[in-house]
């Protein structure tokens, strides 16, 4: 980083570093973690910090894929106007006296697919955003995240300054404060704009959300005893299986999993036939279905170019014929649900 020069780009090969507190240069530099997240690691030992700016602020990076962990003091600490973007970035088990994985002091932050989990502070357990500093969060996971001190305004979470904040798609589960009056995202000052969008908040204490904020809509607030699995992800997609449920995706049997990963099914498609020839069957197999416990629609899809008069289709299923699904005009005909 010492050695960087504007505009570099410094990629981290797999591995635990146990550094000195990293200082961020004021100039634009891109630090990567090489391989897949989880693989770079920077480990505080419980003696230090991780990550700041270098005195005088203006630290402008851009961090990918690293994991900030065992940070005694906020793993990162930004001051004096530094702009930090963040993305597939983790913070585990942090602890400090404010802001155990994010602390900033005048200036902004941008992270996208960040997870925060086991973070503790004596004030506002994860992140603290102080002196006009801004933050947007989107598609983050905040777990477990708690603040143990017993004077008032502990979040769970985040404290908040002057300057608005968004969160978008994130996901607040089993985080705590401790006054009643807090919650565990605390927007501290009433003349700002914070919004809150597509996020799910569950289990959290003493509530999910104090302040001044507006609602964009989107918003989930499960019951406790039924928060979802946001691990869980059948397909692979960064969208958890609870979240594709909700927005359609059909789950016959009840148990969270979206249906399509259940279904191990294998389609055949025919050739092109000439007009008036007669197609061999198309098979297709479906060898296990979840047990609904009632009826299960198949949805089964014919199609045909049909391009001269008197070609007709019929669809069978177990050899049962379901009817034609075009008829004597070819293509303008009428379907046969």
């Amino acid at each position: 980083i010492d050695a960087a020069a504007d505009g570099d780009v410094i990629v981290v090969q797999p591995g635990i570093y146990m550094e000195p507190l990293i200082e961020l240069p004021a100039r634009q530099i891109t630090i990567i973690g090489a391989n897949s997240l989880g693989d770079v690691v920077i480990d505080g030992e419980s003696v230090r910090g991780c990550m700041r700016s270098a005195p005088g602020g203006d630290a402008l990076a851009m961090i990918r894929n690293l994991v900030f962990r065992n940070s005694s003091g906020s793993a990162l600490y930004l001051d004096g106007n530094s702009q930090v973007t963040m993305t597939g970035c983790s913070f585990i088990d942090n602890t400090a006296g404010g802001g155990a994985a994010i602390h900033t002091e005048g200036s902004d932050v941008v992270l996208a697919d960040c997870r925060f989990e086991g973070n503790t502070a004596s004030d506002y357990g994860a992140i603290l955003l102080n002196s006009g500093s801004s933050g947007q969060f989107r598609d983050c996971v905040f777990v477990d995240n708690h603040a143990t001190g017993t004077s008032s305004g502990r979040g769970g979470v985040m404290l908040t300054s002057t300057s608005p904040t968004i969160f978008d798609g994130c996901f607040f589960i089993g985080n705590s404060g401790v006054d009643a009056g807090t919650g565990v995202l605390e927007f501290r000052y009433q003349q700002t704009t914070n919004l809150i969008s597509n996020s799910v908040f569950c289990d959290n204490t003493p509530r999910d959300i104090a302040g001044n904020w507006t609602n964009q809509g989107g918003n989930i607030f499960p019951q406790t005893d039924n928060c979802p699995d946001i691990e869980s992800d059948c397909n692979g997609d960064k969208v958890p299986d609870f979240i594709e449920i909700m927005n359609g995706s059909p789950d016959c049997n009840g148990n969270g999993i979206p249906d399509d990963c259940e279904l191990n099914a294998t389609f055949a498609a025919s050739e092109p036939r000439t007009p008036e020839s007669v197609a061999d069957f198309i098979e297709f197999d479906v060898s296990s279905m979840p047990d609904a416990g009632e009826t299960v629609t198949l949805e089964v899809s014919a199609n045909g170019d049909l391009a001269t008069n008197n070609e007709f289709m019929f669809v069978y299923l177990d050899q049962n014929n379901l009817g034609l699904a075009f008829a004597v005009d070819g293509a303008a005909c009428e379907t046969v649900d």
